[in-house]
């Protein structure tokens, strides 16, 4: 079965935040390599990534990392593109719970420009980050750019009640069948709480709301709002055409969880997911973001025969193939690197069994509401790599 040759990664979701200087808060994701070191590694394995985003503050900081002209090479070459959500995943107290946030200007206050970034047009959103966050390039510099990156953004659309079943209430029924989730939230709520809400939980004051991290889950709220992002990856994974999803180290626990709910049999659970692991890869991504390898030489090299082989490789992975992949990637890489000096890297991933050949199912899965389970049973088959900085409790 052929799989597919993009990915989209929320890891390199911007988060917007409204409780620290917003300024300081996207710096700091520019500043942090392990992120450029990511997008690098993600190159190498897909020929198009995709990167979810808000308020599209996620193009000045990649023109930051591999400067202007490489920039526009990647998108003209479709190695990149961008999906724009249409709202901002939060959790809101005094029992809203998850939510999506869209903001409009109030009377007598209007917007500033970070604010319009994020819930204006596209193409101002897009406009307004390159003229503040790329200041030192020309003015058809400027153009050229917003030009390329409209080209390759999809404006992403729902309804709210799309987000309400396939979000909030999926996401509330994932943490509550899984002991392990639950026991965590439960940790955190008050000791002589005799019913814990997931949409009410503590730690927020009625009028506060909070937006998803990339830090590990401090609370219950933290933990919601991971696995409302994890199923809102799921479901762009194939509202984008049927991509291969990055996504938190543990999700292949939620998916079990969601088969086992609707009363899928352990011997085809088994089936369901194939786990791989890439031992021993030699880790280019640390490196460009140390600035010991160019992002030109890496591009080059990304775009040589062999490294496209090699990704066309692992579009058709098959279970059995890991150790094939292991010594295919290296060769991908040519022989002028001296790979016993390079750091290494696991790659975790998963393949998703397509519904018609796990066997036997019966008509448990009909009618089921999990949106993730609907799009399977019509042939979505992803391959899922796990970031174990989003990690899940264990």
């Amino acid at each position: 079965m052929k799989r597919s040759e993009a990915i989209v990664d929320g890891g390199l979701y911007v988060r917007l935040s409204f409780d620290v200087d917003a300024e300081r808060s996207h710096q700091g994701f520019q500043q942090d390599r392990a992120n450029l070191a990511h997008f690098v590694n993600q190159l190498l394995l897909y020929d198009r990534v995709v990167l979810p985003s808000k308020d599209m503050s996620i193009v000045p900081i990649l023109a930051s990392w591999i400067g202007f002209d490489l920039l526009c090479e990647l998108l003209e070459a479709e190695a990149l593109s961008f999906a724009r959500l249409p709202s901002i995943l939060s959790y809101v107290g005094n029992g809203h719970g998850i939510v999506g946030i869209a903001v409009q200007p109030g009377k007598g206050r209007p917007f500033q420009w970070r604010q319009e970034a994020a819930f204006g047009s596209l193409e101002r959103s897009i406009e307004l980050q390159v003229f503040h966050g790329c200041p030192v390039i020309s003015m058809a510099e400027r153009e050229r750019l917003c030009r390329l990156v409209r080209a390759r953004t999809l404006p992403v659309e729902w309804e709210d009640k799309f987000f309400t079943d396939n979000i909030v209430t999926v996401s509330y029924a994932d943490i509550g069948g899984d002991q392990t989730l639950f026991q965590f939230v439960r940790s955190h709520e008050p000791s002589d709480a005799t019913a814990i809400s997931l949409n009410r939980l503590t730690g927020l004051a009625p009028n506060q709301l909070r937006v998803s991290s990339l830090k590990p889950p401090q609370d219950g709220v933290d933990l919601v709002l991971r696995v409302a992002e994890l199923n809102l990856e799921l479901a762009l994974g194939s509202i984008l055409g049927n991509l291969d999803v990055a996504i938190s180290e543990g999700a292949n626990r939620i998916l079990s969880g969601k088969l086992r709910r609707v009363g899928v049999s352990p011997a085809a659970l088994e089936q369901f997911l194939n786990l791989l692991e890439l031992n021993d890869l030699p880790d280019l991504g640390r490196v460009v973001a140390e600035g010991q390898y160019s992002f030109a030489d890496l591009w080059e090299l990304r775009q040589g025969g062999v490294a496209t082989r090699f990704r066309q490789w692992l579009r058709e992975a098959e279970a059995k193939d890991a150790r094939d992949l292991e010594r295919a990637y290296v060769a991908s890489l040519g022989n002028r690197h001296a790979y016993s000096s390079l750091p290494l890297q696991t790659v975790r991933f998963a393949l998703v069994t397509a519904w018609g050949v796990i066997e036997p199912i019966s008509g448990t899965l009909a009618g089921v509401a999990d949106f993730f389970l609907a799009q399977w049973l019509g042939g979505y088959s992803p391959k899922l790599f796990f970031d174990k900085v989003r990690a899940l409790p264990r």
